[in-house]
């Protein structure tokens, strides 16, 4: 398990990264387009995918109806990808923006990924979500 005073675990991690990077160099390396595809529907557009990919991908643990409503936008930040980003307005410090509105007890802040690039067509990243102390969203 130690050659040369170097941890087999080491070495594995040190051969992992090498290949992170050739596989994110190579990946990098491919043409990116994105094809103008309008489904009818949001179902057929998914069982299109499905039939496409679906052998894939995993099997989703939960199906997410909606994901635009003011209920799932509280759902996703108190209970799901955005839950670490989670803070109380009364710790935000005076000279932090944005600065949570009257009523506002807790924030959700991704402001910081505005200055991000996207390809065209699509919608610039960064915003902040404020909720009242029953997480409704203001």
């Amino acid at each position: 398990d130690d050659i040369f005073n170097i941890s087999l675990d080491t070495m594995k991690e040190k051969a992992f990264a090498k290949i992170t990077v050739a596989l994110h160099q190579y990946m990098n390396s491919l043409p990116l387009s994105d094809i103008d595809t309008h489904w009818p529907s949001a179902a057929i557009g998914r069982e299109i995918m499905d039939l496409a990919a679906g052998q894939d991908l995993p099997m989703p643990l939960t199906e997410w109806k909606e994901m635009q409503s003011d209920d799932a936008i509280a759902r996703l930040c108190f209970a799901g990808v955005a839950a670490h980003r989670l803070e109380l307005c009364s710790r935000q410090s005076k000279d932090r923006q944005p600065m949570c509105p009257k009523g506002a007890k807790f924030y959700v802040d991704f402001t910081f990924m505005y200055g991000l690039e996207v390809r065209p067509g699509f919608e610039r990243y960064g915003a902040a979500t404020f909720f009242d102390k029953n997480r409704k969203l203001i």
